[in-house]
């Protein structure tokens, strides 16, 4: 049986990961090696060269590190070797064993602690992170303070201008951290650590993007209501993810100091905001908060996220040029090369267009709203932000 382990550096200031197979003197070294998940088909290929040590996995970095962890929490996988030369032929097949090293740098050890007995004093926590984010914070607070009291809404200022950020510090708890070069990854860590300190107070936490509303079929109190039914500890995910957008051919721009839904009347279908937002245990996110590590999250049937990247024209416009002139680390330009930014302004008009006729996602200048059909705002949405 393959064995995938981690193995600390001669200086110890590091590890490395690598498989070790039974039949290792007769691989030859043109083989190629892939993963296959439990239920899958295709495999997930890996980069490994070979070393006294056995097969060691080498490439992509911190993308390797997500790939195997989501991998392995999917179920046992199997270690696929085949010849390259040879069309695919499989050499080698087998389930793949995890030894307790290859967690050993993600172990947590405050997690010793869960299990202690304790009766926090808080039901529900709201967080996000913001750089430069005044206007959509508006509407941010206009709809989560119907959930939580504002004493439980945390916004991690990540270097915004103080005109950007100081009407919130009278009102809601803001967290000031330094601004250094945009890394996605490293969002990912400090929210991952932030969510882990409010859950030693409280029993939920719900942490989204400033832009993004999770709402309830049946209003507020009704989530509220809902989180005590659910498997504790949990992590879940609404059932329905849209995009709401702008229909600049008969509705003017968003008048921020009136509810934004009823200035609104069209959502298109974003399935990768199928997002696991709210948490009553740790939760590891990938760049981007759109998946995380931690296997059997719940998908909860009448929960909604609301998207507002695009929800007023020039806004979405201003925002994706504010984002593409930050300045970016090494890591974060290697593997979002883009950073999620848009086409020009008369390039983006005409996808919008485009996608208002067809009543459904249209691609073009390889950009895209969402990623499916276009629906009406339900009738129980108006006026909830």
């Amino acid at each position: 049986m393959a064995e995938l382990l981690r193995i600390a550096t001669p200086d110890g200031a590091a590890s490395e990961l690598y498989l070790r197979i039974p039949e290792f003197a007769a691989i030859p070294p043109q083989c190629r090696f892939g993963l296959l998940p439990a239920g899958q088909t295709s495999l997930q290929m890996l980069e490994v060269e070979r070393t006294a040590q056995g097969w060691k996995v080498i490439g992509q970095g911190i993308n390797t590190e997500y790939m195997l962890h989501s991998v392995l929490k999917a179920g046992p996988a199997q270690l696929c070797i085949f010849d390259s030369l040879d069309n695919g032929t499989f050499f080698f097949k087998s389930e793949l064993q995890v030894d307790r090293s290859f967690y050993g740098n993600a172990a947590d050890w405050l997690k010793l602690f869960e299990a202690l007995p304790y009766t926090k004093p808080g039901r529900l926590a709201v967080f996000t992170h913001v750089y430069n984010e005044k206007a959509v914070l508006e509407v941010f607070l206009r709809c989560y303070t119907q959930l939580v009291a504002a004493a439980d809404i945390y916004v991690i200022n990540h270097g915004s201008d103080r005109d950007q950020i100081d009407h919130l510090r009278n009102i809601v708890h803001v967290v000031d951290i330094p601004r250094g070069e945009t890394d996605h990854y490293n969002i990912s860590a400090f929210c991952g650590h932030f969510q882990r300190f409010l859950l030693t107070q409280y029993d939920w936490v719900l942490h989204v993007d400033a832009d993004e509303l999770v709402l309830h079929e049946h209003g507020f109190d009704a989530l509220r209501a809902a989180l005590p039914a659910q498997p504790n500890p949990a992590i879940l995910r609404p059932a329905h993810a849209y995009e709401l957008i702008h229909d600049i051919r008969s509705e003017p721009a968003i008048d921020l100091a009136s509810p934004v839904s009823l200035q609104r009347s069209l959502l298109v279908a974003s399935p990768a905001f199928h997002k696991p937002v709210i948490a009553s245990r740790p939760t590891t996110w990938t760049i981007g908060f759109h998946s995380c590590l931690e296997p059997d999250t719940v998908t909860m049937e009448q929960l909604w996220l609301v998207h507002l990247r695009d929800f007023d024209f020039e806004r979405s416009v201003e925002r994706d040029r504010k984002w593409s002139a930050l300045r970016r680390s090494a890591l974060d330009a290697q593997h979002i090369p883009r950073d999620m930014t848009r086409p020009n302004r008369e390039q983006w008009q005409e996808i919008l267009l485009a996608t208002l006729e067809a009543g459904k996602t249209v691609v073009k200048h390889d950009s895209g709203i969402g990623n499916g059909p276009m629906i009406a705002l339900p009738d129980w949405m108006r006026g909830a932000f």
